[in-house]
């Protein structure tokens, strides 16, 4: 409602933004219907709380729980807070080298982090570092603290009496976490803690961001010798066949759970602290995944979205243009049931073709020098999609971009927030696509 201003009917009206820019505008009758729609719904909101904190007052559970429970002791890693608890965490800072990236496309939008500064500040031929120039290189902090209790995002511990919160950011350091925590049993096996920290936990970043920062512990997970909490979530149960690839026994894997608590002798856990990502982790990664070297190599790899956002509709025609080529062509799914399926057809790529989105996170199976085309969707709203040309940098893989102008019947606006679900589908220029793919295989 920030964000809204009247115009008049008619006329012109001159207007100071100061840094900002008015992102709608409409009839004052809009607006006013607006505004009363919205106190509507906020008072019905406050009602709705008024009534849930008033049946959480009256259960006598809550009540017991109050008189028992203290809060713990909240420290802000950005303050260099977690140095002031007794026997406090080990800490251990890694900088990691800043490293090249193919080259963005003059007539590609493509943008990094949205914390960052805009692309449109550097020329095109110029932006080819990961981080960009004028952002700070990516560093990860390593913590092991004794006798500890953790949930998917938060780590605890008790110190003669207090109990401390360790937080790095303005959401867990707003929590409070009660002394009931530490009812649980104290486990003897150190506890990984993989997604400390981690505000997204989706599949690209459980593979790209999360999973290569612990390779260095394989060799205890694979002994039995220490336990990995996982997150409670869909995306990260295509980390379970991953895990059991590399060797990890299941039973040593543990599926976080919010209100119970795991306690441990010593928790480990890192901390990125500005999106890490290193290309000897992938290095490493790859290495311990045992990947195939194939009998046949040289095929067109299509890697499909299936009928989620942002699909091909005209996937099938694509590949049959490309078998135009004189490479075999094959269209392939990825999903967590087939993951022995995906690195087979992986392995025998030479070069990947795909939609910009999770799928692509699926070039780490691919043959070292693998060339990889992302279709990335050309819209009227900021997209950070700047993702898998970084990726494709690590793993050292010629990359290109083709944009792909997607029409506003294609795009649901309602949705613009949050752009990844926004596009429902849409169909791809097959003679650039294919000029694009025989440019990389001459």
């Amino acid at each position: 409602k920030e964000m809204c201003m009247v115009l008049p009917a008619t006329g012109f009206q001159q207007v100071d933004l100061h840094g900002g820019k008015p992102l709608v505008m409409v009839p004052r009758s809009i607006f006013e219907k607006y505004k009363a729609e919205l106190k509507s719904s906020e008072a019905e909101l406050k009602s709705s709380e008024n009534a849930v904190r008033e049946r959480q007052e009256t259960s006598g559970a809550l009540r017991a729980l109050k008189s028992q429970a203290k809060q713990a002791k909240m420290l802000d890693l950005r303050l260099g807070e977690w140095r002031n608890m007794p026997e406090s965490p080990e800490l251990e800072l890694e900088t990691i080298a800043r490293f090249s990236r193919p080259q963005r496309q003059e007539d590609v939008v493509q943008m990094d982090c949205t914390g960052w500064s805009s692309n449109s500040d550097m020329p095109y031929h110029l932006d080819h570092w990961y981080p960009p120039l004028g952002v700070l290189p990516s560093q990860s902090l390593q913590a092991s603290v004794l006798d500890g209790c953790v949930t998917s995002e938060n780590v605890v511990a008790r110190r003669q009496g207090t109990d401390y919160g360790l937080c790095n950011d303005d959401y867990t350091c707003s929590q409070h976490f009660s002394s009931a925590m530490f009812s649980a049993t104290f486990r003897e096996k150190p506890l990984l803690h993989i997604t400390y920290g981690q505000l997204y936990t989706g599949f690209y970043h459980m593979l790209v961001e999360i999973l290569p920062r612990f390779v260095e512990y394989l060799p205890s997970l694979k002994q039995g010798d220490m336990d990995v909490l996982l997150p409670n979530s869909e995306d990260a149960k295509a980390l379970a066949p991953l895990m059991s690839r590399l060797g990890v026994p299941r039973s040593s894997l543990i599926v976080a759970n919010s209100k119970s608590p795991l306690c441990s002798k010593k928790v480990i856990f890192k901390v990125g602290l500005s999106s890490p990502m290193s290309p000897s982790s992938f290095v490493d990664l790859r290495s311990a995944l045992s990947l195939p070297r194939p009998s046949e190599a040289g095929h067109v790899v299509i890697l499909s979205r299936g009928s989620s956002s942002r699909a091909l509709r005209n996937e099938g025609e694509l590949a049959h243009a490309l078998e135009s080529l004189g490479h075999k062509v094959v269209v392939w799914h990825a999903h967590d049931s087939n993951l022995p399926e995906t690195i087979d057809v992986l392995s025998k790529a030479e070069l990947i073709v795909g939609a910009h989105g999770a799928n692509l996170v699926n070039m780490l199976y691919a043959p070292p020098d693998t060339k990889v085309i992302e279709i990335v969707p050309q819209v009227p709203f900021p997209m950070v999609n700047s993702q898998y040309r970084t990726f494709a940098g690590a793993l050292g893989f010629e990359y290109r971009a083709v944009g792909q102008h997607v029409s506003h019947a294609d795009i649901n606006f309602a949705l613009k927030d949050t752009p990844a679900q926004a596009i429902r589908g849409y169909s791809v220029d097959i003679p650039k696509v294919k000029e694009a793919v025989a440019s990389l295989l001459r």
